[in-house]
């Protein structure tokens, strides 16, 4: 009987019956050619995943000047706490939501989400602080939404720090959106605080956003 050798394995040059079983005297080795090995054992250690930081789209570079056509995101990055004896119903600016550039004559719409916490007592108010910016007009529809209760403003208010949605109650999120044109350039922040003053707290959580589009 005459064999061939194929790719490091044994074939009969012609057709042949092999009976009774086969037996295989080596353990199969990894390694070149037509070989099959048994790899080592491994053992897998369970890993935990930490839960991340919102650092905010942008922290850490320059602010951006959109582009037609293009939009940012910002998220509050630290808690916000307005109450009397501290910024009470002065607006403030929201850590996170601050420095969206805009151009003269640009369109911009927006859409500001907020989660948080007031009382009957204190309440919540919203606003836009201009820096170097003015506008030449200004759309925006609020609505506030309590655990009970859903309550909808409209303003056309465009000077610096007006409010865009103000209401004492135990809001819990507050939902703004609109369009604005600028005639000066320079950048816009989101501001809050109490509507009324009180030793109650009115808050912002970390997360609520604010995303800014030009459209013109």
């Amino acid at each position: 009987m005459s064999y061939s050798s194929l790719g490091g394995s044994f074939l009969p040059s012609a057709d042949y019956t092999i009976t009774g079983a086969w037996t295989f005297s080596q353990t199969p080795t990894i390694g070149s050619g037509a070989y099959v090995t048994t790899g080592a054992t491994q053992t897998l250690t369970a890993k935990s995943l930490t839960a991340p930081t919102i650092t905010g789209i942008v922290a850490g570079v320059p602010d951006l000047t959109l582009g037609l056509g293009t939009n940012l995101t910002k998220f509050c990055t630290t808690q916000f706490d307005a109450v009397t004896g501290t910024t009470g119903t002065t607006l403030t600016n929201i850590v996170g939501l601050t420095g969206f550039s805009v151009v003269a004559s640009g369109v911009y719409k927006f859409l500001i989400e907020i989660s948080g916490t007031s009382t009957a007592n204190c309440g919540i108010k919203l606003g836009f602080k201009y820096t170097t910016t003015t506008l030449t007009d200004l759309e925006a529809v609020g609505t506030g939404f309590t655990a009970s209760a859903v309550a909808c403003q409209h303003t056309t208010t465009s000077t610096d720090q007006a409010s865009l949605y103000a209401q004492t109650a135990a809001v819990i999120a507050v939902r703004l959106f609109g369009r604005l044109t600028i005639n000066a350039a320079g950048t816009i922040a989101l501001q809050g605080a109490q509507n009324a003053a009180h030793a109650d707290t009115t808050s912002v959580y970390v997360g609520s956003s604010m995303t800014l589009s030009r459209v013109a």
